[in-house]
């Protein structure tokens, strides 16, 4: 196998796997631990949304507001 082929494969795998990891992390134990929100992707899987956050997607959503 080329060494690009076989790097591009272990980099997929490492992404893939912190990706996963991020997902199934657990939820808080209760609201007063972090500023944001649990956002359940599953019964089993989820993750936290910092309460910033939103406002961040919203300026990715319409760049011309940064302006």
């Amino acid at each position: 196998m080329p060494p690009t082929l076989s790097r591009l494969i272990r980099y997929t795998l490492l992404i893939l796997a912190a990706t996963a990891s991020f997902w199934f992390s657990p939820a808080p134990l209760t609201d007063d631990e972090y500023c944001g929100t649990y956002l359940h992707l599953t019964s089993f899987a989820g993750f936290t949304a910092n309460c910033d956050g939103f406002e961040y997607m919203e300026s990715a959503r319409y760049p011309a507001r940064l302006l």
